[in-house]
């Protein structure tokens, strides 16, 4: 019989097995909104040229193969990692419930990019954008050059490619935000409230912030925040697994509680939002604090049941590190949770902020922002220059206080607490 520290790593534990055990649903949330609005989104998607940002990335991909099943006549999906772009299109062709023909058109390009540019001027016009591009990870702010980064792609970027779609004609376009632009603490998630706020006044100007009126208003523009996406690319929970198959401890913070949704529920509320919100409307999962928030240690310990292992704690890298051989050897698994100590970190995610105003909602699962606060085109334009100045020339001993101030301006809800202390400091 074999031992959990013989165990390979096909045999570890497939996600989908315990997805319903980390989510507390056995069905998809967004299913029964899906199927009454079938036909709605069939009108808006089938014979339809649609672009995909980020195409390759978990909640992009999910989000296409969603695409697919209403017919679009085009589906432009564009990435920049080569690799998951492969793996995309062998997923999408491989299907037997998916006939994707022709339909679909994979580049390897930065949406942001003067090549970018170029693609939407040869390519387009489009009928729909999903823009899915975007650093979604707390640790972009570890230092002054993934911060300029971040602020660049979730930004500055964004405003010059809703400035180049419009120059093609009249489209749609949906963004993904994120839970953590509700009353950010974090500069990845000021950046994408931020980028919110870039979006909807594309809706009601012509041209660009930055580089002048051309082009009409886009003709109907949309959001989403959702929760994490369990086992993505990238996320803790896939790092879990990741950390399992390496035999290296788990580790993460005690006192943080968060939402997971599963990536084809992230794929169906995409796909919902950018089908059918109202323009500047941000829509949400409706979920219960109480039911629905799990601690990230209460999430490790289900996945490594599901291993067949019993979590042994520690209290720091160290002790979990220097144990890890013997207690796996004997069928437990060394943890390291312990309170959060970096830049960043919000206890609790939230969805909806106080200032926020709740429209009527056409479905089950879901909740309607249909107002949220925006500063004035001015305060846009001086912040979004003075953002491109700063990530321009980075300066170690000045950039991020300074970044700090002027997305304050942009977004004062950001309440970002420095500790000296990021993630790549700890397992």
């Amino acid at each position: 019989m074999s031992t959990p520290s013989d165990r390979t790593p096909s045999l570890l534990v497939d996600p989908a097995a315990i997805l319903p055990r980390v989510t507390g649903r056995r069905t998809s949330l967004l299913q029964p909104d899906l199927d009454a609005n079938e036909d709605a989104i069939r009108a808006r998607i089938e014979g339809k040229r649609v672009l995909v940002t980020g195409a390759a990335g978990s909640i992009g991909s999910a989000t296409v193969k969603q695409l697919i099943a209403y017919r679009p006549a085009l589906v432009a999906a564009v990435d920049v990692n080569e690799n998951t772009m492969v793996e995309l299109v062998r997923d999408v062709r491989s299907r037997v419930d998916l006939d994707v023909g022709d339909a679909l058109r994979t580049t390897i390009v930065d949406f942001g990019s003067h090549l970018g540019e170029r693609f939407i001027e040869l390519v387009g016009p489009f009928d729909l954008v999903l823009h899915f591009a975007a650093m979604k990870h707390v640790r972009g702010e570890r230092d002054v050059f993934s911060l300029s980064r971040l602020i660049e792609t979730n930004v500055l970027a964004v405003d010059r490619f809703l400035a180049a779609l419009k120059r093609q004609g009249p489209c749609d376009v949906f963004a993904v935000s994120t839970d953590k632009a509700c009353r950010p603490t974090n500069l990845m998630g000021a950046s994408k409230r931020f980028m919110e706020q870039v979006v909807f006044w594309h809706a009601d100007h012509p041209g660009s912030l930055l580089s002048g009126p051309e082009g009409p208003p886009l003709r109907r523009v949309a959001c989403t925040r959702f929760a994490n996406v369990a086992f993505s690319d990238g996320s803790l929970l896939a790092g879990f697994l990741h950390r399992i198959r390496k035999h290296q401890p788990l580790a993460g913070p005690s006192d943080v509680r968060r939402y997971f949704i599963t990536e084809d529920e992230a794929g169906q509320l995409c796909l919902l939002t950018a089908a059918l919100a109202q323009t500047k409307q941000i829509v949400v999962p409706r979920l219960d604090p109480a039911a629905d928030l799990k601690r990230l240690d209460e999430i490790a310990e289900i996945v490594l049941d599901a291993c067949g292992y019993t979590p042994r704690r520690y209290e720091s890298d160290e002790q979990a590190r220097r144990a890890a051989a013997r207690d796996i050897a004997e069928g437990h698994y060394p943890c390291c949770f312990t309170p959060s100590d970096t830049s960043g970190e919000k206890p609790a995610e939230e969805l909806v902020a106080p200032d926020e105003r709740l429209a009527a909602s056409p479905f089950g699962a879901l909740d309607v922002i249909a107002e949220s606060p925006m500063v004035d085109t001015t305060t846009l334009t001086e912040v979004l220059s003075a953002l491109a100045a700063e990530v321009a020339r980075p300066d170690p001993a000045t950039t991020k206080p300074r970044i700090v101030d002027l997305i304050r301006r942009a977004v004062p809800q950001l309440a970002h607490i420095e500790t000296g202390r990021n993630l790549d400091q700890k397992m």
